[in-house]
């Protein structure tokens, strides 16, 4: 069931634990994917006389980004595997069970601009900021599909040639975070570009290839888009912070597309009761709640749009803890 095996200090352990399990029925999907990030870890700490407690404090080491739901499943994940290598006489360290950590709400994630995406596009399809054309091409393209199908960055990646349906212009997303499938719309504008983008590189592919196949024939590496973001920002005049201080991140273009989508129903009188289910299904997320935490930031960022909430469900949207800033 395992899509691949562990290689670490305790890989043994880890498969038999996972074994368990699923024995009992539980899927563990992001458990296991938990697991792997452990595994990586102990081939940077001793692990030679069990599980360090400085290999669990960096694994549940918060990051300004987090949720508190996402610190909370790596430390019930780490706290179980721990306890199960002391079931196999392995001394491990196991952290409380509620880890403490200084969950400052102050992080927001970065809101582009109308006129930022734009800019944002045009140095993506500018040549001189690319290696080469099919380089120049690929980003043109999938930065407009995150932003104009409000995507995860590994559910664009990730896209096989069968999902992408020109015909009844939808892209379906499977597997996606949540273990939700969704079949999204797309714009006729984003269509062309796709299929500009298939006809020029993806011609004789097979259905079931990746859409974006890069040049040595995998998936495109997430972290070389992010890389290649960055850039972007500094030729757009955009400053870049450092994760830490807020980003922007490119994720933050999810963000932005939910904000901008907001907006654009309540414009065209669709109520915030009846925009919100529909954000909901189209980004995939797990319920209302999590697309609600996307839209705190309208009180501050778009008063024009609380002003029309506030005559319908103006409490609807809770305070963010901490504070936002504008620079």
């Amino acid at each position: 069931m395992n899509s691949k095996p562990f290689t670490g200090a305790f890989s043994n352990e880890m498969q038999m634990f996972l074994d368990e399990k699923h024995s009992v029925g539980l899927k563990y999907v992001e458990e296991e994917r938990l697991l792997h990030k452990i595994d990586e870890l102990t081939r940077s700490y001793d692990c030679e006389k069990g599980l360090p407690r400085e290999l669990v404090e960096e694994f549940l080491r918060f990051r300004p980004h987090w949720a508190e739901v996402t610190q909370q499943s790596r430390s019930n994940v780490i706290r179980q595997f721990a306890l199960y290598l002391i079931k196999l006489g392995i001394p491990a360290y196991c952290p409380d069970s509620y880890w403490k950590t200084s969950l400052v709400r102050d992080f927001h994630p970065y809101i582009f601009s109308n006129d930022e995406i734009n800019r944002i596009f045009w140095v993506a399809d500018n040549p001189k900021n690319s290696y080469n054309k099919r380089s120049r091409d690929f980003h043109s393209v999938i930065y407009r599909l995150l932003y104009s199908c409000g995507l995860r960055v590994s559910e664009a990646l990730h896209l096989l040639m069968e999902d992408v349906d020109f015909k009844y212009r939808t892209i379906y997303i499977k597997n996606a975070k949540n273990h939700k499938d969704r079949k999204l719309p797309l714009h006729a504008g984003m269509q062309s570009y796709l299929e500009n983008y298939a006809d020029t590189y993806r011609q004789d592919s097979l259905p079931t290839e990746y859409f974006f196949l890069s040049p040595s024939g995998s998936a495109y590496s997430k972290y070389s888009i992010y890389a290649y973001f960055r850039k972007i920002l500094a030729e757009c005049g955009i400053p870049h912070k450092g994760r830490s201080e807020g980003g922007p991140r490119l994720h933050d273009v999810r963000h932005t597309f939910c904000i901008h989508s907001l907006q654009k129903m309540m414009d065209a009188g669709i109520t915030y009761d009846a925009a919100v289910p529909i954000l909901c299904a189209y980004m995939g997320h797990s319920s209302l709640l999590a697309t609600a935490k996307y839209l705190q930031l309208t009180k501050d960022l778009f008063p024009d749009i609380v002003a029309k909430m506030e005559t319908e469900t103006g409490h609807v949207i809770p305070d963010m803890e901490g504070h936002y800033e504008k620079k």
